[in-house]
């Protein structure tokens, strides 16, 4: 998935088994999240869904929240 933070930068973002079962029904397409500690780790090379060197994974610490009322 591509993730967009507030100003605008996006990052490519994988959640990999089985915490895939986990955050699924808690992530909806276009909605706004607060996300707190994940992993970041190098982008891959060879599948880059963003033009930047990062990208975000998600942990067992990992936590979603979703906002509700969505800043301007």
């Amino acid at each position: 998935m591509v993730l967009i933070d507030e100003e605008g930068g996006s990052a490519h973002a994988q959640i990999y088994p089985p915490l895939a079962a986990v955050f699924k029904p808690m992530i909806k397409e276009g909605n706004v999240y607060n996300v707190s500690y994940v992993q970041i780790k190098k982008a891959n090379r060879m599948y880059k869904l963003v033009d930047n060197d990062i990208m975000i994974g998600f942990t067992k610490w990992t936590t979603v929240e979703e906002l509700i009322e969505v800043p301007p």
